[in-house]
């Protein structure tokens, strides 16, 4: 069964390119245009992982990671944190402690880093969920 990831981003293009991305390496995905969009999926339907941005209508990126962490069910839901607000911003550590994100990624996306940090991802999930 393919890994199911949600994109969370107002940009019709960028969830387009990585939506084409996470396609071809078999995953099976689905786009929210907002944070609020995103989020009651997220609460509806199983994801193994969430792409989300931080700059987003309805509600930020920052609130969706900080409001998805509330429900026991997605405390453990991997989140890869996008922004473009933060380029070249060092310290990007904390930008993903603070939104209780796995990982983040700078805009705009580098396909190829985006898709190295989605595989070990998804490769340390299965491994936890094998050794359960």
């Amino acid at each position: 069964m393919s890994k199911k990831v949600l994109i969370v981003d107002d940009d019709k293009d960028i969830r387009a390119l990585i939506s084409a991305a996470i396609v071809f390496i078999g995953c099976t995905v689905t786009e929210a245009k907002d944070g609020r969009e995103g989020f009651e999926l997220a609460k509806n339907e199983e994801f193994d992982l969430v792409i989300v941005d931080g700059l987003l209508p309805k509600m930020s990126g920052h609130d969706f990671c900080k409001e998805i962490r509330k429900y026991k069910n997605m405390d453990e839901l991997p989140i890869i944190f996008m922004s473009g607000l933060f380029k070249g911003y060092k310290n990007y550590k904390m930008i993903i402690e603070e939104c209780k994100a796995n990982d983040f990624v700078e805009k705009p996306i580098d396909a190829g880093k985006l898709l190295i940090k989605v595989k070990t991802i998804l490769k340390l999930q299965k491994k936890v969920s094998n050794e359960q």
